[in-house]
């Protein structure tokens, strides 16, 4: 019986091994789309394995982005490079700003997206790490900013929205940016009389330039979005276009946005207590499957005592 059990152990592991192997080596073709020079060193039977093993939906490329626009379509001759020119970042960003004069015009920080160039960039999702944290929720504003920023407002009429909203000074608008980093004058609650959109192209400072205090260079593309009045007619028939034409219920009288609002809040107390809450259980749970095989062989040795006997 030994024999045969170690047999069917083996069996199994060489089964798991096969398929296994397979699959890793199915999956190095789209997964080398990352770096295309890494397929020379390919074994000559991983393409038509990976073709045949695509044609049934096993492996495909991951995810929406495999590369993060911007990155490596652009060169640039920097210092200490030694004359050559490096591939740089030009990841697009929009940046909304504000004015109560239409000449002074300062920046409205979101919470998670690029702004200031000295910001550090935040951890999203990482608990007990540095750094502002989103936890439990996606950025799905910051996130969909990006969206924007590869084409124009035209095709991105929710903008126009938010910036009506942020016009008007509806709270539960404002919530969803940093309003803290804002000027004084717009982040007590009264909002700019004018908001404009200006695209940038972002990358990472290089080491030489580390201890400037920046983490970020951007260089100005344009104007995304011309200025903006609450009194604007375009604006105006565009929201009536809508049927969005009345203000923004105050947040005070919502009890969801406020049960929203305190989890975002304290989310990363939320995802802490949730993660030891796991914790615990799988330690539990791991020392329940321990005492009863220490228990079973237990019983067990007691039974081949009394065999014996």
């Amino acid at each position: 019986r030994s024999i045969l059990r170690r047999c069917w152990r083996f069996g199994n592991l060489m089964i798991v091994f096969v398929f296994g192997s397979m699959y890793l080596f199915a999956s190095l073709e789209p997964l080398s789309s990352i770096a295309p020079a890494t397929r020379k060193l390919f074994l000559p039977f991983v393409p038509s394995l990976s073709s045949r093993a695509q044609a049934w939906r096993l492996t495909s490329g991951y995810g929406l982005f495999r590369r993060m626009t911007g990155v490596g379509q652009k060169t640039q001759v920097l210092p200490n490079s030694g004359g050559k020119a490096i591939p740089v970042v030009a990841r697009p960003e929009l940046e909304l700003q504000g004015s109560d004069d239409g000449t002074n015009w300062k920046p409205l920080e979101f919470k998670f997206k690029p702004g200031d160039v000295s910001r550090a960039p935040p951890w999203v999702g990482l608990p007990g790490l540095p750094g502002t944290f989103s936890g439990m929720h996606q950025p799905r504003l910051d996130w969909q900013m990006w969206f924007a920023a590869l084409g124009s407002y035209q095709y991105n009429p929710w903008l126009l929205v938010l910036i009506y909203r942020l016009l008007e000074g509806s709270d539960a608008t404002r919530s969803l940016l940093a309003t803290e980093l804002w000027p004084k004058e717009w982040s007590a609650g009264s909002p700019p009389r004018a908001i404009r959109i200006i695209k940038f192209e972002y990358d990472f400072v290089r080491q030489e330039q580390a201890k400037s205090g920046k983490w970020w260079s951007r260089k100005r593309v344009g104007e995304y979005l011309p200025p903006l009045t609450l009194d604007n007619p375009s604006l105006q028939d565009f929201i009536r276009s809508q049927g969005i034409a009345k203000p923004a219920a105050k947040r005070s009288s919502q009890w969801g946005s406020s049960i929203a609002s305190a989890i975002r809040n304290h989310d990363e107390l939320l995802v802490r207590g949730v993660f030891l809450v796991l914790l615990l259980f799988t330690g539990m749970s791991q020392l329940k499957t321990l005492l009863r095989r220490k228990e079973g062989a237990s019983e067990s040795t007691s039974a081949t005592h009394l065999k014996t006997d």
